[in-house]
This record gives C-alpha cells, sequence and structure tokens, in this order.
C-alpha cells in the first residue's frame, strides 16, 4: 500500500514544480509483459496508416515553449506539499503513476488566473480504462472543452516499468501501439499519445497528409523529464483558438494592485466646456484634466493641447531660481496617492546583501535631524545649484542642490544647513506632439504621463508636496546629496583596472537587487544619472550611486506577453559599460568577464547587443542537449 506522511506545503518556482522527484522508486516487474507480437491483419493496417519518425524532433520546441512560459512567470510561487511518500510491498501501479503527475494540474491551475480562459473545474488528470483486457497499462488524460483550444490534449499511456524494448522499432509495429491509437482517437482524435515506462518515451503526434508521425527518445536518469514533456505538450493543447498568440492557458492574475491615479468622473455630453481663459489661468498641471474626456472628447482634447502650447509661451522653464525658498507639505503625495509598492519580491541574495554591507556609506545627515524631519508636517529649502541639463528642460525632471531652510516654521541652526539634493516633477512643459489626421486619438493617448506618476516612483520616503514662487504646486523628492561625479569617460579613464572591476560589479549589484525587488527603471540607465563614488577605506574601492527612479515600473501589467519585458540587464550593460568606445572601459570582453550572464528567468531584451551574456541560460538546456544527442531508437 501507498502510505503518505503529511507535512506542510512548501512554496516552489513553477519551473520546480515539475522537477520534483517521483514519490517513490518505480517498480520493475518480475516478468515483462509479451505485448509486441505483431499481426498479419496488423501489418496491413499500418500499411494503410503508415507510421513515419518525424525528420525534426518535435518534442525540443514544446519544451522550449514551456520553459519561456515558466521562467516567464517565475514569480508566481505554488504551494507543493513536500509531503513523503512511502511504499510496502503491496501497492498499485497506476496510483502510482497519478501521484507522478500531481505537479501538472497543480501547476496548470495555479498559473491559470484569467477568468476567460478558466474551463470548469480546471485541468485535471484522469484516470480511463479505454483498454481494460490489456494488463499493465495506465492511461490517464487531461479533459478539456475541444471547441476551445487547438486540439485534444495529449494522452499519457504508462507501461509497466522498463517494458518498451531496446529496439523500439518492435514496440512500433505491434498490436497493442495499434489499439492504443484506435481506442484514443475514436474519443479524442486529434490528442497526442505519449507512451512512456519512465526510461523511454514514444510520442505519437496527430495524423498529417504523409501519415502518422511519432518520436523515439529515451531519458533513462531522469523520470521527472517524463512529467515535463507531458506537460510540454499539454500547454500546447492548451492554446486558445481564438487567439493563438496571446491565448495561452498560462496568464498573469489581473487582480494585482490598481493604484489610484487622478480622474475626474466622466462627464455628460451636455455639459459645457470651460472657457480656454480660465482653463490657461486655473490648470497648471495634467492631473487637472480629465483623462477619460481627452481620451473620448476631440473638443477637450484640442483644448489641452492649446494649454501646453500656451505654457510653452508664457512660462519660463527654469522654474526655481538660486537662494529661492520653496515651502512643502511633508510627504504630502502620500496623502493623496497610495504608495507604490512591488507585487512580486524576491529575498536579495546573501552575496548581494554581504556587497551592499561592504559598500554602505556613513550617512551625512545627523539622526536627530533625519527624526525630526519625518515627524514633521511641513519643511522649507533655499534652492542653491540648479542640476537640470539644458537638454532635460523639455523633460518631467528638475533637479537642484538646496539646504534645509525650515522645518515645521521653526528656523533650523547654522550646523544643520547641509547640502541636499532636490528633484521636482512638473509635466506643464513635457513635449506633447500632436497627432496627425491618420494617428487613432485612442492609441495616441496611451502616452499619457503625469508629475504624480513620476514623483510616486521615487523612494517613499522623500515624497513631498512643493510650492513654487508663483504659486504652482509641484511634487518631489529630497535625499541625501552625495559628492561623487557623473559616470563619465574621464572619470572612468581615471580608474585602475581594479577599480573598474568594482564599477562593472557594483552596477551589476544594483540590476540584481532592482530584479529581485520587482522593479525596473529605465531612467536609471544613464551615465547621467550614475554617480561614480570613491572610497580609499573600501577594499571594492568603487560603487555606483544610482539617481533617477522617475520611470520606475512593477511589472503589474495583466498582459502576459508584456511581463518583465523592460530590460534593465540589456540597458544597463549597452548604455552605461559596454559602450567603451564612449565611457572608457578597456573592452567589451572586460566588462563581460565582470558582468556575468543574465538570470535564467530574465527572457527578454530590448537591447539589440547580441551575445552569450545577453542570452539567459535555459534550465533545461541538458534536457535538449540529451534529446539532440539520442539517436532515434524507432528507426
Amino acid at each position: 500500500m501507498v502510505q503518505v506522511v503529511n507535512d506542510h506545503p512548501r512554496l516552489v518556482r513553477p519551473i520546480e514544480l515539475l522537477q520534483q522527484p517521483p514519490p517513490f522508486s518505480s517498480p520493475v516487474l518480475s516478468e515483462p509483459n509479451s505485448f509486441f507480437t505483431p499481426s498479419k491483419m496488423l501489418r496491413q493496417e499500418l500499411k494503410n496508416r503508415l507510421l513515419y519518425p518525424v525528420p525534426e524532433k518535435k518534442t525540443i520546441p514544446a519544451l522550449k515553449n514551456l520553459s519561456w512560459h515558466l521562467r516567464v512567470l517565475h514569480r508566481i510561487p505554488v504551494a507543493w506539499s513536500s509531503a513523503v511518500v512511502t511504499q510496502d510491498h503491496i501497492y498499485s501501479l497506476s496510483s502510482y503513476y497519478l501521484a507522478f503527475l500531481k505537479p501538472i494540474p497543480i501547476l496548470f491551475n495555479r498559473l491559470n488566473t484569467d477568468s476567460e480562459h478558466a474551463q470548469g473545474p480546471g485541468v485535471q488528470v484522469l484516470k480511463c480504462d479505454l483498454l481494460p483486457s490489456l494488463p499493465g497499462l495506465t492511461i490517464v488524460h487531461f479533459p478539456a472543452d475541444p471547441q476551445v483550444y487547438q486540439c485534444d490534449p495529449p494522452v499519457a499511456i504508462f507501461l509497466d516499468s522498463f517494458q518498451l524494448p531496446e529496439h523500439i522499432s518492435e514496440f512500433i509495429h505491434s498490436a497493442i501501439l495499434q489499439d492504443i491509437i484506435e481506442s484514443v482517437w475514436v474519443l479524442k482524435p486529434n490528442a497526442r499519445l505519449i507512451i512512456s515506462d519512465l526510461s523511454s518515451v514514444v510520442i505519437v503526434h496527430p495524423p498529417d497528409k504523409d501519415g502518422v508521425p511519432y518520436e523515439c527518445l529515451r531519458l533513462k536518469s531522469n523520470p521527472e523529464y517524463h512529467r515535463v514533456i507531458i506537460a510540454a505538450y499539454l500547454l500546447l493543447s492548451l492554446t486558445r483558438q481564438d487567439d493563438p498568440v496571446s491565448g495561452s492557458y498560462f496568464s498573469m492574475p489581473v487582480d494585482f494592485i490598481e493604484m489610484p491615479i487622478p480622474l475626474g468622473a466622466p462627464l455628460p455630453d451636455t455639459v459645457p466646456m470651460l472657457p480656454d481663459d480660465f482653463v490657461f489661468s486655473e490648470f497648471h498641471k495634467h492631473s487637472d484634466f480629465d483623462y477619460y474626456m481627452l481620451v473620448n472628447d476631440p473638443r477637450r482634447a484640442e483644448q489641452f493641447l492649446r494649454w501646453k502650447m500656451h505654457q510653452f509661451d508664457s512660462q519660463p522653464l527654469d522654474i526655481a531660481h538660486h537662494r529661492q525658498i520653496l515651502p512643502a507639505v511633508t510627504r504630502g503625495l502620500e496623502k493623496s496617492l497610495q504608495e507604490f509598492r512591488p507585487l512580486y519580491t524576491e529575498p536579495i541574495p546573501t552575496r548581494t546583501k554581504q556587497y551592499l554591507r561592504e559598500i554602505t556609506r556613513p550617512t551625512t545627515i545627523p539622526e536627530p535631524l533625519t527624526r525630526r524631519l519625518e515627524s514633521s508636517t511641513s519643511f522649507s529649502v533655499v534652492i542653491l545649484d540648479d542640476m537640470t541639463l539644458p537638454c532635460n528642460l523639455r523633460q518631467i525632471c528638475r533637479s537642484y542642490t538646496c539646504a534645509l531652510d525650515t522645518i515645521d516654521d521653526q528656523p533650523l541652526d547654522s550646523d544643520s544647513q547641509m547640502k541636499f539634493f532636490l528633484r521636482l516633477f512638473d509635466d506643464r512643459f513635457v513635449d506633447f506632439i500632436e497627432p496627425d489626421e491618420s494617428f487613432h486619438w485612442g492609441l495616441w493617448w496611451l502616452r499619457w504621463i503625469t508629475a504624480e506618476d513620476f514623483a510616486r516612483r521615487e523612494d517613499a520616503a522623500y515624497k513631498h508636496l512643493f510650492k513654487l514662487p508663483d504659486g504652482t504646486t509641484v511634487y518631489g523628492c529630497l535625499t541625501e546629496y552625495i559628492d561623487a561625479p557623473q559616470l563619465s569617460e574621464t572619470v572612468i579613464h581615471s580608474l585602475s583596472d581594479d577599480h573598474k572591476k568594482g564599477l562593472i560589479r557594483s552596477c551589476r549589484e544594483a540590476v540584481r537587487i532592482l530584479q529581485n525587488s520587482h522593479v525596473s527603471s529605465p531612467s536609471t540607465w544613464n551615465p547621467s544619472t550614475i554617480l561614480c563614488r570613491k572610497d580609499e577605506t573600501s577594499a571594492l574601492g568603487v560603487s555606483c550611486v544610482l539617481t533617477d527612479f522617475s520611470e520606475a515600473s512593477l511589472h503589474i501589467d495583466p498582459d502576459p506577453w508584456r511581463f518583465f519585458m523592460i530590460d534593465d540587464f540589456g540597458w544597463c550593460l549597452r548604455h552605461v559599460l559596454t559602450d567603451h568606445s564612449k565611457f572608457g572601459f578597456p573592452s567589451e570582453e572586460f566588462v563581460e568577464s565582470v558582468f556575468g550572464r543574465r538570470e535564467d528567468w530574465d527572457c527578454f531584451r530590448i537591447s539589440s547587443k547580441e551575445g552569450e551574456l545577453t542570452r539567459p541560460l535555459d534550465p533545461w538546456e541538458h534536457i535538449y542537449l540529451q534529446l539532440c544527442n539520442v539517436e532515434d531508437a524507432g528507426k
């Protein structure tokens, strides 16, 4: 009998679930069954329905498709019971195989979170008795609606262990295979047949114009590979007929965290438009407009564009000047908008934590001042220097150095007036090009951005509401000022090779921290927003400091095909490091030898740079190699 010792479930990654070891060792029968005696009648039937080996194996593309999906969705944890299964001298072979396949429905139902794809109770593994007269067979199937999916899900047929002969051609031309094919295809005419004894696999594909194609594979070392093959063909079969491109059975959850955005209620058509003069004088930022009406009412969209032109023509681009004092409401943004928080995070690797401890710099802000500022309701700053590059004056963010002037209307001592770094977000001057007549208005408005969105994406501890001298309010971030140069060719040329390696490693660890925190930030990977900090007291010598997270994203798009499509690895490697002709590293090989390769789940490459390091290593590469090196045993 089979005994199960219960234990608490644990969370595993999707790709790890399919690689769980079998429940216990598969039994070996003392006397093999004699399935493989062909008959004269069978030979004539096989002549009419030719079975032929596929010229190129179809299994490897199916496995790569499954691997890609599981790696893209690697952050979705799957609960798996760590129960211990044991066996006595009496057991049920069919129970063993059902237990062996148990991870497949658990995985598919966990990753199928879109109700539009859900069909009844989801994926199930059911035993069926299509051939009750033949001993030593366990047949299982995965019920699904054939009207919805591309074809019938595969049917798995398990033989008693090690029953497939050394020369599988004997099995291909046997009566048992013909019986299996005819019995299954009467009910499921498009189903693939995956016949296994956990040492070899015979895959019979649906018939085509040339006959019935089949594959023969030997995978003696790892029984769980047979489970992976079944799951790969199951995913192919569960592709939606009405949407074969994005209609995968796997989907991202749609009940992600909805961040509130500044939108008004839809206005009835009978409500007259506000006069331009009123809009020009009273509207100061994008969020003052009703986004819904901009998308659906061309008249109001055109008024928005007139307001933009008025801002360009009437307002100075330099919104703050030297020695001006700006009052601020502490955490003013958080009081109106929800915090920007990751949805799927992972623990920071131990080696990365150790690296962070090694490069941690002492803060220049006294702890009493920090506590006083964090507990305040308001403060004011005095502008020192404008750090905004001239080419960025039409962007949403402005950068300054400043000093604290007051906290809760109380002046600060002269000893407390240290330098801070201030970023203000003002969307009035952001370029918004008018679309031509052929451009669809609804699509054009997808480029809509607001200052609130940019400010919210920065560190939650520093989001404040500032008031400009002309009365306009803008959101901003106040951070510690770090006295370090921007990354540049001159700076990098001045570093020793060891310090250059330290800088490259620092950039790689920064990418890793963002990825594990479920944050992507394309605006970060710009040399002008990365500081190169030297620390002669540290063995590492040099580290990078990232200063711009205004375009950060949390990858919570409900479309699974856009999930994790922001290529932080590629952007950092290409724009910051490997453009050595501009930034002074000896060679790309020098950079890549320190930077290392992608994580295996980092499947998207936006960067045009190609090479081994930009290609993620597929964790199933060894399976593909094993399958490629197997000579087709059925020939």
